[in-house]
């Protein structure tokens, strides 16, 4: 009988170059997987699901599969001094392919559908890759045949935290780094190499586990069809049809955004902004544009500036695109309706490179920025008057303080005062290209998902200015301060509807306003004269709510008293009010008298006069030009609702003209500024646009109000008719409830004949709108039924006419 024949452990070699070269394959993987997972904005689309599959096809195949393949023929096991090369079964080699391939694409699904990086979903991603390349790596194993493999636990465990750890750093600092958009090539060919080296490691500290048997040391290995050479060729081969594959159709399916600019080209970029202020950007960092097509003809791009009456006309083509056949009937210069078409087309390029419908694609910024300059230009500054020091100097030698100009500290989040300005704001001024934009926020998820799904991203504006900038040529600090000025017209510049928190009352307390319209002459005669509005609601001029220590929250109205002061301090100027030992002789005595009749309210009316003048003053850097050129106008305005408030309100204004144009350049350049210069047509028509806005947000809160009044009063009505008794509800519910109420109870015949309960007096009063409180300030607060009664709205012309009035007397006063 023979003796059976002890299994030989065979011993185990291995190639370094095989090694080596093992490890750039999966870097090459991991690269490319990298390059294409980078580009994933959302969970939706047909772009993102290709992104998707792609990263997994390549971190599969290339950097784990073939990684795997290349790395174990670096090992050459031999026994009976014969070298022999391992050899696989073809089913179970296909299987660990496509068990690789499955993990990637399950632990890719978790990540980057969102900017927020996320640990939990990082980690998460992380385990599953990392315990794919391990399930991967044993069924591979599994496909080797002749030889017995036993593993050893402790290495298995090893070689399992070693692929799930590396993976998880890996993606956690790639992801980091995107999100911030620092994720330079370098930084990602790290974020590779960490992976390389999960991927690797795991494999190759699970192989130093393993040891193979020879159950019968007589027989003799199959030989494989393929020799190491042929396989490494073939295995490179994949790889570089699949990585380079892959790159290059995302690269096909990237389009150019921001081509190269020549002579007065003007583009139309597209400034989106979601909820939490993040702008839509393209994977490469840049912004949808659409270039302005024009025929040759340069005249109207060269002469095209923010006060030219071409880009007012734009701007009302912005606020409803299906106008553009009215608006060119009123235009008369040829060259005008030509590139009022042209941007018209440019514009539905863009709404249809974006997938969204021509009306929505935004309205024009009132701001026109440069590319391709660098210039530096010096800027001054006047000293602020209110230093007790300065103000008495400078009211005693009149002349006008000033410093050199010094930037304000970097806040987070928000640009320090460039160096430099990029905003076209001379006719002289000509640049290599021009740029338009359309500004819009995105108010609701399905908007944001619409664009992610296309493949769009949504960051913070300080992670990508600096790559914006750098395309346009302009500096990074003024590029990202004009992106939050985009951001806070796209808030609020244009919305005085969200002020309205409910229905207006017809008998609503008006407040005091003290208001301030700043007139500066235009550079050339052709040019409109600029006027100074809120820079956060550009629809509205500077002003500030008249208070008192005494008053927390308002003023009531002008007293007959209070308003005879103001018109004994007509011409003098806001810098009188706000130093008391500048004013004249008369506006002295008036102060006097106004002391002496109205006592300690008088005391009170002054010091809120005075603080909001201050106040107002200091929104600019050249406070103290205008509380010196600004003079108290002869009668206190009785503002319409919807004019610069929702509410009727009184205003005390002050008026001043300057005849420096650089002013205007000046504070539109300064970001420590609370106002902004517009052209006086683009302010009307922001401020027509806006108005027409808020009154319409109005009458639909209006009609809610009115519905909710009518089913009320049917609900009372049959419940005082019943014999159940009725619970009034308190004037302070009755002015903050819009909600629809349930159906009135039924009534019931009593078994027991009662007499009809009269109505309470005040259910009475409530049913007839008269119900009433007097405040503290003795004045009447008013219940849900006035909203019932029509708030007077008058016609944009008579809304206006104040102004008009007003801008009319100062040019013919200069």
């Amino acid at each position: 009988m023979e003796r059976a024949v002890d299994p030989l452990q065979a011993t185990q070699h291995f190639d370094a170059g095989l090694i080596f070269l093992s490890y750039v394959i999966s870097v090459i993987g991991a690269q490319t997987t990298l390059e294409l997972l980078g580009r994933r904005t959302s969970v939706k689309g047909a772009y993102n699901l290709f992104l998707l599959c792609g990263s997994a096809l390549a971190m599969g195949s290339v950097g784990i599969w073939s990684m795997h393949f290349i790395g174990n023929n670096a090992l050459k096991l031999s026994y009976n001094d014969t070298t022999y090369q391992l050899v696989y079964a073809p089913g179970f080699t296909f299987i660990s392919l496509v068990v690789a391939i499955i993990c990637m694409f399950l632990s890719f699904a978790f990540v980057c559908s969102t900017e927020e990086v996320l640990m939990t979903r990082i980690i998460f991603s992380g385990v599953i890759a990392g315990a794919g390349v391990v399930v991967m790596h044993y069924v591979g194993q599994y496909a080797i045949m002749f030889f017995v493999l036993h593993y050893s636990v402790p290495y298995i465990v090893g070689a399992a935290l070693i692929g799930i750890g590396a993976t998880t750093t890996a993606l956690s600092i790639f992801f980091r780094l995107r999100a911030q958009w620092e994720n330079q090539w370098y930084k990602r060919l790290g974020c590779s190499m960490i992976m390389g080296l999960a991927v690797c490691g795991m494999h190759y500290v699970a192989m130093v586990g393993t040891t193979y048997e020879v159950l019968d040391p007589t027989a003799t290995p199959p030989i494989p069809a393929l020799t190491t050479t042929a396989l490494i060729i073939i295995i490179a081969a994949i790889v570089v049809v699949t990585c380079v594959g892959l790159i290059s159709i995302q690269i096909w399916q990237s389009k150019v955004l921001l081509k190269k600019t020549s002579s007065s080209l003007v583009v139309i970029d597209a400034i989106y902004f979601d909820n939490d202020g993040k702008l839509m950007v393209k994977d490469d960092g840049t912004v949808p544009v659409s270039e302005i097509k024009i025929n040759g003809k340069q005249s109207a791009v060269e002469n095209l500036t923010v006060n030219n009456p071409l880009f007012t006309i734009l701007f009302k083509l912005s606020l409803a695109w299906e106008t553009k056949n009215t608006i060119q009937k009123a235009i008369d210069e040829e060259q005008h309706i030509e590139f009022l078409q042209a941007f018209d087309s440019a514009a539905g390029e863009l709404a249809a490179h974006i997938k969204i419908n021509h009306n929505d694609v935004g309205t024009l910024y009132d701001g026109m920025l440069s590319s391709g300059t660098q210039k530096r230009r010096s800027r001054l500054r006047f000293m602020s008057p209110f230093d007790k020091v300065s103000l008495e100097q400078d009211s005693n030698n009149g002349n006008e303080a000033r410093g050199s100009y010094t930037k304000r500290n970097s806040q987070k989040g928000i640009a320090s005062t460039p160096t430099s300005s990029v905003f076209d704001t001379s006719p002289k001024t000509y640049s290599r290209g021009k740029h338009l934009f359309l500004v819009r926020k995105l108010s609701n998820s399905s908007a944001v998902n619409h664009f992610t799904a296309q493949g769009f991203r949504f960051s913070d504006p300080s992670f990508i200015a600096q790559r914006i900038a750098a395309k346009l040529s302009v500096p990074d600090d003024y590029m990202l301060w004009q992106l939050r000025e985009m951001q806070m017209f796209a808030d609020q510049g244009m919305r005085m509807s969200m002020e309205i928190d409910r229905p207006i009352a017809t008998k609503a307390i008006s407040s005091v306003y003290m208001g301030l319209l700043v007139l500066i002459e235009g550079a050339t005669p052709s040019e409109s004269a600029s006027i100074v509005v809120n820079r956060d609601r550009r629809f509205c001029l500077p002003i500030v709510q008249l208070k008192g220590e005494d008053v927390a929250e308002h003023r009531g109205p002008l007293k007959p008293s209070e308003k005879a002061y103001l018109a004994n301090l007509q011409f003098s100027t806001m810098l009188d009010t706000i130093i008391p030992q500048s004013r004249s002789s008369t506006s002295n005595e008036a102060t006097a008298s106004f002391l002496n009749t109205s006592g300690p309210s008088a005391l009170h009316f002054m010091n809120a006069f005075q603080q909001a003048a201050k106040a107002l003053a200091n929104k600019s850097t050249y406070s103290h030009l205008i509380a010196s050129r600004a003079s108290l106008h002869r009668d206190v305005i009785e503002m319409p609702a919807f004019s610069l408030t929702h509410q009727p309100c009184q205003l005390i204004l002050y008026k001043a003209y300057i005849i420096s144009p650089e002013i205007a350049v000046s504070i539109n350049s300064s970001s420590t500024d609370e106002v902004k210069c517009l052209s006086l047509p683009l302010y009307r028509s922001i401020w027509e646009a806006t108005t027409q806005e808020a009154i319409q947000a109005y009458l639909k809160k209006r009609q809610t109000a009115v519905q909710a009044m009518t089913q009320r009063q049917l609900y009372v009505t049959q419940s005082v008719q019943s014999n159940y008794s009725y619970e009034v509800r308190s004037p302070e519910t009755d002015l903050t409830s819009l909600t629809s109420l349930p159906p009135p109870p039924r009534a019931r015949r009593s078994r027991t004949p009662k007499p009809k309960p009269v109505p309470n007096t005040k259910l009475g009063n409530f049913l007839g709108g008269k119900l009433g409180r007097e405040n503290s300030d003795g004045l009447q607060e008013h219940d849900m039924t006035e909203f019932t009664e029509m708030m007077p709205i008058l016609s944009t012309a008579e809304r206006f006419q104040w102004l008009e009035d007003v801008i009319d007397e100062m040019t013919d006063s200069f």
